[in-house]
């Protein structure tokens, strides 16, 4: 091989690691967004738990009564608030990296390219 096919090679490994690297945070976003994603769906209004069949009527009274059921409502509110934030935080940031990891992955596939194409050609 010739001094120009292994120097394409060479880079060819490191655009490689490079795509590695900004691809490998990918799989933590992905992971705290499915946490927070399902951490939204286990928020559910009183009324679901108010209308559950299992749930015995002097429970459903008594949240009534002493107002349970909107305290609840109230800081199931926040909380949805809060982690509608976190997700959206994690969304963007993981839009961010996967913007360079597309630009890794794009730098990659060209110089494999070259490299193919250089190993026709000899």
């Amino acid at each position: 091989m010739d001094e120009e096919t292994e120097q394409m090679k060479a880079l060819a490994e490191l655009t490689d690691v490079a795509f590695q690297r900004a691809s490998a945070p990918l799989v933590e976003f992905a992971r705290r967004e499915a946490e927070l994603r399902a951490a939204l769906a286990a928020l559910t209004p009183s009324s679901a738990w108010l209308g559950a069949e299992d749930v015995p009527e002097d429970a459903k009274t008594m949240a009534r009564q002493t107002g349970a059921d909107f305290m609840w409502d109230r800081w199931a509110a926040r909380k949805k608030s809060e982690l509608n934030m976190a997700l959206a935080r994690v969304l963007a940031e993981k839009a961010s990296v996967e913007a360079r990891a597309r630009r890794a992955f794009g730098r990659d596939q060209v110089v494999r390219q070259i490299v193919e194409d250089l190993a026709k050609k000899s």
